[in-house]
């Protein structure tokens, strides 16, 4: 066993991250996980989740740094179902159903590009960190 938990530790795991808890909030009118809605959280967490600077030398934590350009996080429902293989309409319908849990906010924005084309309907996402903290409890283990 040891042998298998050196070669699972160098495998470079990276990306979204899903707390078994999400299974139990995130649920669709049949009281199933809505495993959409709970994929799609995973990526805007992964999103806001801060990039690390630190030290070089010391390793101390100099800042946090956002992974996005703007105040909030800028996907379109197209570039969701395409990442995930889903339709426009079970992106929207996902993404509808978490602002409705508090855990994120959805706004339409119009805006202008440096070349000055003009942009109408571009969604922003906002995430609620404490509502994700109220769905992302941790449960003691008990032998």
């Amino acid at each position: 066993m040891d042998d298998i938990l050196k070669k699972m530790n160098e495998i470079p795991f990276q990306g979204n991250i899903v707390p078994h808890s999400w299974y139990d909030y995130i649920k669709d009118s049949r009281g199933k996980p809505d495993l959409i809605a709970i994929v799609l959280l995973s990526d805007i967490v992964y999103w806001y989740r801060p990039h690390i600077i630190r030290d070089e030398t010391s390793g101390r934590i100099l800042g946090l740094q956002k992974k996005f350009a703007a105040d909030k996080l800028q996907r379109s429902y197209g570039s969701f179902a395409k990442q995930f293989g889903l339709s426009k309409f079970q992106v929207r319908r996902a993404l509808r159903y978490l602002e409705s849990t508090g855990v994120i906010s959805l706004t339409l924005r119009n805006i202008v590009l440096e070349s000055g084309l003009r942009l109408s309907n571009v969604l922003y996402i906002g995430i609620h960190p404490d509502a994700l903290m109220e769905i992302t409890r941790i449960t003691k283990i008990t032998k």
